[in-house]
C-alpha cells in the first residue's frame, strides 16, 4: 500500500513537513512525489494538458512559480524526511503530474493506493479527489497549515530573506541560504 503526498514543493516549507508527517500516520510506505514540472518557457509551447485537471494545473506551469529544479527539491525534502520517526517508511521521487501520466503513475505504484491531498478552499485540491477516486483510489483529507506557502516565502526570499528563512525547516533554510533560485531564460518566448 502506497500514501501518496504529491507536490511542487518550491520550496519545502514548515508546512509541507506538517502535512507529512499527519500523512504519516495512515498505513502503508509513504511516497512524496515531487512533481516534476516542465515550465512553458523550458518547453517552449504550452503543452496540451488533458480536460481532467486542465488550466488549473496548467497555470501552475510557470518558472516563476518553480524556480527549484526536481533534483534541488528531492534534497531539500529528503534531508529533512530522514530526520522523522517514519523515514524508514518513506522515499522521496521524482514523478510525472498525476492526471496527465497517470500510466506512468500506476505503474511506479502498482495496488493500494491512497492520496494525501490538504484540506483547503482551492478548487484545484476538489478537481485532483474527485479524479483519484474516478481512478478507483482511496484519499484522505489532511488539514494542512495554510499559515505558510510556498509562494509566500518565494516572495519573502526576494524581499526579507532572514523571515523566508523562518518558514522553512532548518536542511532547507541551510539550502536557501547558499542558493538563489534558478532565473528563467532570457530571449526565450512561450
Amino acid at each position: 500500500m502506497f500514501v501518496l503526498c504529491c507536490g511542487r514543493f518550491q520550496p519545502f516549507h514548515n508546512g509541507h513537513l506538517r502535512f507529512l508527517r499527519q500523512a504519516a500516520r495512515q498505513p502503508g510506505q509513504i511516497v512524496i512525489g515531487v512533481i516534476v514540472v516542465t515550465t512553458v518557457a523550458e518547453s517552449g509551447r504550452r503543452r496540451r494538458v488533458p480536460k481532467t485537471l486542465g488550466a488549473m494545473g496548467d497555470a501552475r506551469l510557470t518558472q516563476a512559480l518553480n524556480p527549484y529544479s526536481a533534483l534541488e527539491r528531492v534534497r531539500m525534502i529528503s534531508a529533512c524526511v530522514k530526520k522523522q520517526a517514519w523515514a524508514s517508511r518513506a522515499m522521496v521521487v521524482p514523478i510525472p503530474r498525476p492526471d496527465v501520466y497517470w500510466e506512468i503513475i500506476s505503474a511506479m505504484f502498482p495496488g493500494e493506493r491512497t492520496w494525501a491531498l490538504p484540506v483547503s478552499e482551492d478548487p484545484f485540491e476538489d478537481a485532483k479527489e474527485r479524479w483519484y477516486r474516478q481512478q478507483g483510489d482511496r484519499v484522505v483529507r489532511i488539514n494542512a497549515d495554510l499559515s505558510v506557502s510556498g509562494t509566500r516565502v518565494r516572495k519573502l526570499l526576494a524581499t526579507d530573506r532572514s523571515t523566508a528563512l523562518t518558514l522553512v525547516p532548518a536542511p532547507v533554510a541551510s539550502f536557501l541560504g547558499r542558493k538563489e533560485p534558478r532565473r528563467e531564460a532570457r530571449g526565450r518566448t512561450g
